[in-house]
């Protein structure tokens, strides 16, 4: 004969509700650490850096500057692997050489002062904000605080082992002329990322396993005799 169900009382059905719950965060986790996965594999370029497509930047002025990029100082300290490289690609849609630079934001403040320039402050359907003014007081070649720089005729790519503090990409004629016109990209080289994606899809696939794992067991509870003495 059947044994009597003992049923689903408060106690099992939390249970079974939690286990439901740690199989769903399970799954998010998987699905985010595959997704982290295959961009490793497929997303990043041959220099192994995930880049932006290109936009056209440009200004009347004489400079195309980001707003302040705050990489915090906590990162003053982490290995420098832990960090990763930045690239910025650029090539000028006229004749004219591009300068492409990155400087601390105090540095990158004090050579536009008084300067005619355009900040970016979207990149993905590029917005900027006017600042008025006249010529720099020397082009941007001549400058020695940049912490990275590229500058010729033809595409340039500025590459820059990322640090702490607030920085400023800056875009320009290299010769700090007006009217700059640049086709950039952007490129973020991170190498420990795939590490990210594979803990992901571990702690996500032993969250699910836990998750079943809970429902079975709380179901074979509630289908199993009443206990003894009840």
């Amino acid at each position: 004969m059947r044994p009597p169900r003992h049923g689903w009382d408060a106690g099992l059905l939390a249970g079974a509700i939690g286990g439901g719950i740690a199989a769903l965060i399970g799954l998010a986790l998987v699905v985010g650490g595959l997704g982290i996965i295959a961009a490793h594999a497929f997303v990043r370029d041959d220099d192994g850096f995930y880049t932006s497509g290109s936009e056209l930047l440009e200004s009347r002025g004489y400079a195309v500057a980001t707003e302040d990029i705050d990489l915090g100082n906590a990162t003053d300290t982490a290995p420098d692997e832990l960090l990763g490289r930045l690239r910025v690609t650029g090539h000028n849609a006229g004749d004219d050489p591009v300068f492409i630079g990155i400087a601390r934001r105090g540095d990158v403040a004090g050579y536009l002062a008084g300067v005619a320039h355009s900040v970016l402050t979207d990149v993905d359907d590029p917005e900027y904000r006017q600042v008025s003014g006249r010529r720099p007081a020397a082009p941007p070649t001549a400058e020695t605080f940049w912490a990275a720089e590229a500058q010729g005729p033809g595409e340039q790519v500025m590459e820059w082992d990322v640090e702490g503090g607030t920085w400023s990409v800056v875009l320009m004629n290299a010769n700090g002329g007006r009217d700059v016109a640049v086709d950039a990209k952007v490129g973020i080289e991170i190498e420990w990322l795939i590490w990210v994606g594979v803990g992901l899809l571990l702690f996500g696939l032993v969250a699910i396993a836990g998750g079943v794992l809970v429902i079975v067991v709380m179901r074979r509870d509630a289908a199993g005799p009443p206990p003894v003495g009840r």
